[in-house]
């Protein structure tokens, strides 16, 4: 929003981000088991996105629910 400009300035609240310890609280009282996680990057010139150990922002999280 603020390099690219994409977005209007201001959209992104930073301290209204989730973190991710947070999502996995979250999805443990809903019944759910963090299996992985990992950060992204996106590449605006290359036009992908990459796995990255940076989890600030961008990241992805996988969970299952238990069988029963």
């Amino acid at each position: 929003e603020y390099v690219l400009r994409w977005l209007p300035r201001g959209t992104h609240q930073f301290g209204k981000l989730v973190r991710p310890e947070e999502l996995a609280k979250a999805l443990g009282a809903a019944g759910l088991t963090v299996i992985d996680r990992t950060g992204v990057i996106y590449h605006p010139l290359a036009d992908r996105w990459q796995r990255s150990k940076d989890m600030d922002v961008n990241y992805m999280v996988l969970a299952e629910k238990a069988s029963v």
